[in-house]
């Protein structure tokens, strides 16, 4: 059999509902002398079933099956038995073009290029990826004759993502090059940091012949950096260190001065961004590994003439080796900036003037404004407990809190909304110390500030059968102790403006030791308006109610039971539903009557009539045919209500 032209490696690892359509356009190809070579890393689903069918379909497919190793050590496993003059990178959740290898080998021809590299597309559409991912995914057509360090570290559109790149086997077998399987995150820019200097020439195409699936819930890419911010910067500092070792391994004939200095300033500005969000110990230690592999590669030859923003960047690395890290973090304020903050500003100068160096401060960010961002980036640099992550921008409050608390490091962890305020330092000091004292999982604030979901609870005062006095309250005006939201397992769900009374229930409910500080110390600035509530967040809202009817059940809570009961049938919730809900459109019926019809049954099917009677609402009734008629009566009224207003209001408006 004659040597196929391309190789292509793809990585499988739990991909069943993606596969098909990989393999399909990999098989579809106008170039026919290729060879596809499958790696199965150990998936636990129908992904290696999935194999098996496409290698009976098309003699070029060669499966190789292994235990899980991660992406690195997959595609190593692809490379060591490929055959063709080049070597292509697909990944399994992705497709490509009938044409790509034929137009990439075109081109590698042309200039007899070790590596050709091309466009991309980006789905899915929504959530909308950020800019700087289609920027890096859409390139100039160029040609380098030769190696140039800015080809890694300056020039964005030519981003290290293996899967849009095309690389000859004799580059690879040139020193028998592989990825490195310690590197999880960056292992393209590693890879290619290793091979990109000893390229006869380069290659560049504005095609865009990948299609690149740039969000998969699930995904290794989503694990690894927004869901545990610590492991990412681990493995970039990891990264940067690979990369020094392999820098100062290149042959004397390399311009190692320009590639050190490339390198240098990338490497700089790259970690930068990730000492914005780290613990002042993480900080420190970071710090001491990152200014060691700066002095291997001779940062002070070049210092004098970099700009000052690169300098400004270094002394503050530099200056991280020094910090304090003797004071234990008692409080960790997750600050979710999922907008543009009116207040912002003063949020900013509380922290700035804020002496408290037990208290951390967590910016959250899936859509700051740039200037606020700066002002952000301007503080911290004076701010050493005041730290930054940024998340995409598909990312809904409920997850931008999440993310919070799996970034804090305090003994307990409270939440700030940017357009609210404390009413002094000296307060909340008071506040966190109650909560220490006392050692409670939570410790409730007195809150004056009413919305529209403590008029729905109205004067929740027993929302425990534990806890006798308790005031209204949500998410704000409460401190939770941070083990005990990781040992019960409680985050905030997406239940549009309920989720964080949803998570203060079920705080109070699962909590055994619960404090009280009577003072006021968080303070709201009422800026939403009459209609705030978004239509397609209706269906959010009533799930809400939903989780909090099932906690009032499985705690045996009949306040709390009674109160979801009496906002079902109260004028509230129907103006709500009315005002943001739209009529049948049969198959097309998102947020429609019907939607929020069928979940306002489906919540009272679940009325306990034994909890009604502990809250003294059936007292007067005994028969339980009785209970089940008023019941149901009830919930059918509110239905006829809300359609009948709903007609109303269509007629008023219009």
């Amino acid at each position: 059999m004659a040597k196929p032209i391309v190789s292509i490696l793809i990585p499988v690892y739990n991909v069943e509902n993606y596969l098909e359509k990989c393999l399909d356009s990999v098989i579809s190809q106008t170039m026919n002398n290729i060879e596809i070579i499958c790696v199965n890393d150990g998936s636990t689903d129908h992904s290696g079933e999935i194999l098996e069918k496409y290698q009976k379909k098309d003699k070029r497919i060669i499966v190789v099956n292994k235990e899980n190793g991660g992406l690195p050590s997959a595609r190593n496993a692809g490379m060591e038995i490929a055959r063709g003059k080049y070597i292509g990178f697909v990944d399994s959740d992705d497709y490509i073009n009938s044409d790509m290898y034929e137009k990439m080998y075109r081109a590698a021809k042309k200039h007899d290029s070790d590596v050709v590299i091309c466009g991309a597309n980006i789905y899915p559409e929504e959530p909308h990826a950020d800019q700087w991912l289609y920027n890096c995914l859409s390139p100039k057509s160029r040609y380098y004759d030769k190696f140039e360090p800015d080809i890694l570290f300056q020039e964005q559109d030519m981003s290290p993502f293996l899967w849009r790149t095309m690389v000859s086997r004799r580059l690879i077998e040139k020193k028998n090059f592989r990825l490195d399987e310690e590197v999880q995150i960056g292992e393209d820019k590693a890879f290619q940091n290793k091979i990109y200097p000893y390229a006869n020439s380069i290659t560049v195409i504005s095609d865009k012949l990948y299609n690149y699936c740039w969000y998969r819930p699930g995904s290794l890419m989503e694990r690894n950096v927004y869901t545990d911010p610590t492991l990412k910067v681990e493995k970039h500092i990891k990264l940067i260190e690979t990369m020094s070792e392999d820098i100062n391994k290149l042959p004397l004939s390399t311009d190692l001065r320009q590639m050190k200095e490339s390198f240098l300033k990338w490497g700089i500005s790259f970690i930068y961004n990730d000492f914005v969000y780290c613990t002042q110990k993480q900080k420190k230690n970071y710090a001491n590994r990152l200014i060691q592999v700066l002095k291997n590669n001779n940062v002070n030859a070049f210092l004098y003439y970099w700009d000052d923003n690169l300098k400004s960047q270094y002394v503050y690395i530099k200056g991280e080796q020094e910090i304090d890290t003797s004071t234990e973090v008692k409080l960790s304020l997750i600050i979710p900036c999922e907008y543009e903050s009116t207040y912002f500003g003063k949020c900013l100068d509380y922290i700035k003037k804020s002496q408290q160096k037990d208290v951390e401060y967590i910016l959250v960010n899936n859509g700051l404004s740039m200037p606020n961002y700066i002002k952000s980036l301007k503080v911290m640099k004076d701010k050493s407990n005041l730290r930054l992550f940024n998340t995409p921008k598909h990312y809904s409050f409920n997850q931008i809190c999440n993310t919070g608390i799996s970034l804090a490091e305090g003994t307990y962890v409270g939440f700030w909304n940017p357009d609210d305020f404390y009413k002094s330092e000296n307060e909340l000091e008071n506040w966190l110390n109650k909560a220490l004292d006392e050692s409670v999982d939570i410790c409730v604030s007195k809150n004056l500030n009413l919305k529209w979901q403590d008029v729905v609870f109205a004067d929740c005062k027993q929302l425990s059968t534990a806890v006798k006095t308790l005031w209204t309250s949500d998410l704000y005006h409460t401190l939770y102790r941070r083990k005990f939201l990781t040992d019960e397992n409680i985050q905030v769900n997406n239940y549009s403006k309920i989720s964080g009374f949803e998570f203060y229930c079920k705080s109070v409910l699962k909590a055994e030791r619960i404090g009280f500080y009577q003072e006021s110390v968080y303070y709201v600035r009422d800026i939403w308006t009459k209609d705030w509530m978004e239509t397609q967040k209706v269906e959010l809202l009533l799930q809400g109610i939903d989780a909090i009817m099932d906690l009032s059940i499985e705690y045996d809570n009949a306040y709390l039971h009674s109160k979801i009961v009496n906002m079902l049938n109260g004028d509230e919730l129907k103006k709500i539903i009315v005002r943001n809900t739209l009529p049948w459109k049969g198959k097309e019926s998102e947020g429609s009557q019907v939607e929020s019809s069928c979940l306002i049954f489906k919540i009272s099917q679940k009325i306990d009539t034994h909890l009604l009677d502990e809250a003294g609402i059936l007292t007067q009734l005994t028969e339980v045919n009785q209970v089940k008629i008023l019941i149901d009566g009830n919930t059918f009224g509110l239905l006829y209500d809300m359609v009948s207003e709903r007609q109303k209001f269509i007629s008023k408006i219009g």
